[in-house]
């Protein structure tokens, strides 16, 4: 997983708080999937509140493409778990066995 390293997320809060507004956007406005997949991913790993407003959305989106829901769904036990709790509960329900167990997991 990408900034798994303790240094790696000093690194980022640092380049993060730096207002480049092109670089802070980069990941979680990306088109590239394999960008925003990967910036799911790290806002699940660390636990960044900052993230849930766009976690939430990409759960609650039917358009959301399957591999980045079950990275937000991920990230949003970890971030909020209280929150996503009933919103987690309900994608349970999925008639996909794969989802299905992903968001109990």
């Amino acid at each position: 997983m990408r900034a798994s390293e303790d240094w790696h997320q000093t690194a980022i809060a640092t380049a993060y708080a730096g207002g480049d507004q092109e670089w802070m956007l980069t990941a979680v406005e990306s088109v590239d999937p394999e960008i925003h997949f990967e910036a799911d991913e790290a806002a699940d790993h660390w636990e960044l509140g900052a993230a849930w407003p766009h976690i939430a959305a990409l759960v609650n989106d039917a358009r959301t493409p399957k591999h980045l829901l079950i990275a937000a769904v991920g990230a949003a036990g970890s971030i909020r778990p209280k929150e996503a709790a009933p919103i987690l509960v309900e994608l349970a329900d999925s008639d996909d066995e794969e989802e299905a167990k992903g968001w109990v997991n």
